[in-house]
Parts: C-alpha cells; structure tokens; sequence
C-alpha cells in the first residue's frame, strides 16, 4: 500500500486523512513525501500521526460542545433562551451572531470559566469570530473595510515597498495554496498596515504572522479587513512596539526571557551559559513570528487563542513551556552548534498542544506582569 492508499484507509476508518503531495521525485524511495496539514502548511513531522490527530480532534470537538454551552449561559443572562445546539447557527448568521457577541465578555479579566475555556482551545470555527473580539476590533469590523481599502491605495515609501517584497517571498513560500493572488493578499495588507504605522518603519517577519491569520481565515470574505485589524491590535495594544524596525523591544523581550530562564529553568540556563548560546540566537525568531514559524499550526493556533486574550505574557510563558517539554534533550546537547539544531527542529514537532499548554501555564511557577516589566526596565536600561 502506497501513503496515498493508506491516508484513503485511514478515512474509512474515521481518522481524517493528511494532505500528501508526491511529485515524480517521491517515487525515488531515497526522497521523503510532501506532507501537508490541513492547513495548506508543509508538516513532515505529521506522517503516520493519523490516529494520534484523530483523538486530539476528538477532544477538541468535545470542547466544543462546552463552548456552546457557555454562548448559552451568556444569552440567558441577557433573557434570550437558546440551546446549545443552535449555536453554531447563530454565530454564522451576521444579524444573530453581532447580538449573541453583545452578550458575551471581550475579556477573560473576572471570567475564570471563559479563560479555562480558551486555554482548552477555542473552537477552530469559531476563531474568525472570537479573535476579533477578544482582540476588541468588532467595531472596526462593523464599518466595512472602506478604511482598509483606503490605506492599500495610498502611497508608500519604495524602501518599505522594497521591504515588503523581500519579506513576501520567503513567507510560508511551500505553502500548498501558495499563488500570485495569495502573496496579493499579503502584500494589500502589509501595504495597509505599513501606512497605518509609518512611525514604525517596516520589521522583516512581520510578513510571516500577517499570512498565517489570512490561511486561517480563508474562508472568510473579509479576510484581509480583519486581518489587517487583527494585526493592528498586537501592533497597538498587546505587543507595543514589537513591529519596529530596529527591533529594540523584541530584543529586550529576548533578554528577558533569558533572565526569566535563570529563575524558572537554571540548568537549562546554565547550560546555555557554559555552551556559549545566545538566547536571540534561539528565541528571536519565536518572538518576531509569534511562534508560526516554529510549532506546528494547530499547536500555533492554541499559542494565539492565548495571545489574543493573556497579551504578551503567553509568549514568555509559551517559550518555557517549549524549552521545558525538551528540556533534556537540551541539557544532552553537547554543543553549540547542537543546541541550535535541536531547538530549530523540536519545537517543529511539539504537536501535543495540550501538554505544551499545561507545561507552560502550570509548571513553570507564577509569572507576574510586574515581574516582566521589572525586568523589561532593566533589560532596556542595559540596551541603552
């Protein structure tokens, strides 16, 4: 049985297939398959990970069902009674969907049940409508995207234009949808968002968060509206500064995490130390791409149900949590040049998204926001 034949098996048998494309050089036993995820992403490390992915989504469509239960709570307390089985169907509709949001909390802030909720996961068809609103861009939405449409057709300096194109080309460029319409799309919107911020400059990477939210909302018409509204939110409010062009802030929030790493993980800090690792050598990226590049999309998509609700908190938490789930392959690594390729190639497969949310949330002790902007003020003191 060739893999095509066992990924029809594996749909006989209820476990959802895996996206793979052979080309002629695959048929050479000597060149590994192109393994897609459902997502359109290159994921080699998915390959005979069927069943696993099957019980993984299983447990995700029994989160579900809690979810709706809790759309429920929130309608009830506004008189409107409704059964969680109408839910699904009243999010799609515009007119039922705007007024079922109205009762619900755009923040986890006093919410114990809805914050447990969202580090469970956030329903994958109910993150176009959840992001933008936790992300508190509803509003925005609801005025169309003429504003959008206006900043694509203003002009923009050649250099960030120059920018933009450099980033476009290497951005997800395996992706299996990859076309001229698609790289279109990122580029409007990077157009947009690089004249919204002309304070800021243009920072390389930001290509690569921008085209992961349009794949995830591909079904969407509005897309590229709420993505560039979705992206202007990090921008503006959850990670100030990030995006600049001499990336200061993403360096110091590097930094930190070294000095955090010293508190919560001091052997692996050690070993850094003694091997000579640099944390930006490692980190930098995770940091700029919000972890898109670095963990597998569903485990990413959990990283960014937190990010739209904790804010910039989750990516120190969650890069522990990475650097813990391998922390002894780490301390086994005898070298430099080992370390780096251990740390560029595991988190790639940390598909258990829910043990990297337990590990990062609650086994790595407290982890205040006075803390970090304590250390943040060192840091940039330091860098100054």
């Amino acid at each position: 049985m060739n893999m095509a034949d066992a990924s029809e098996a594996n749909t006989e048998e209820g476990i959802p297939p895996i996206r793979i494309q052979e080309d002629d050089a695959s048929e050479n036993e000597s060149v590994a398959p192109v393994v897609y995820d459902e997502y359109g992403f290159v994921a080699p490390y998915l390959f005979g990970k069927e069943f696993w992915l099957h019980r993984y989504r299983e447990r995700q469509d029994a989160h579900a069902l809690k979810w709706d239960k809790y759309f429920v709570h929130w309608a009830a307390k506004t008189g409107w009674h409704i059964s969680p089985k109408e839910v699904p169907a009243l999010l799609d509709d515009p007119e039922t969907r705007k007024k079922l949001l109205a009762c619900f909390p755009a923040s986890i802030r006093g919410h114990k049940r809805y914050k447990r909720l969202i580090r469970g996961g956030i329903p994958a068809q109910y993150r176009p409508i959840l992001w933008p609103h936790l992300a508190m861009v509803d509003d925005r939405l609801d005025e169309g995207d003429k504003y959008y449409v206006k900043l694509t057709q203003s002009e923009l300096d050649p250099e960030v234009a120059s920018a933009i194109e450099l980033d476009l080309a290497r951005t997800f460029s395996n992706h299996r949808d990859v076309s001229p319409e698609s790289r279109s799309e990122v580029r409007r919107v990077l157009h947009a968002l690089a004249v919204r911020h002309q304070f800021m400059g243009y920072c390389q990477g930001l290509s690569y968060p921008t085209a992961f939210i349009l794949v995830i909302l591909a079904s969407e018409e509005d897309r590229e509206n709420k993505t560039f509204w979705l992206i202007s939110a990090l921008i503006d409010r959850m990670l100030p500064n990030y995006y600049s062009s001499d990336l200061k802030h993403v360096r110091i929030d590097v930094a930190v995490l070294g000095q955090l790493c010293e508190i919560h993980l001091p052997k692996l800090a050690r070993h850094f130390k003694k091997h000579e690792v640099e944390w930006s050598l490692v980190c930098m990226e995770w940091f700029m791409c919000l972890f898109v590049k670095s963990l597998p999309t569903e485990s990413s998509l959990r990283v960014w149900d937190l990010l739209f609700s904790e804010h910039s908190k989750i990516i120190f938490r969650i890069a522990m949590g990475i650097l813990k789930v391998h922390h002894d392959d780490i301390l086994g690594a005898g070298d430099l040049e080992e370390i780096c390729a251990l740390l560029h190639g595991r988190p790639r497969q940390t598909f258990d998204a829910d043990e990297l949310i337990n590990v990062a949330l609650h086994q790595m002790g407290r982890l205040k926001t006075a803390t970090i902007q304590r250390l943040r003020v060192r840091e940039t003191a330091l860098y100054n």
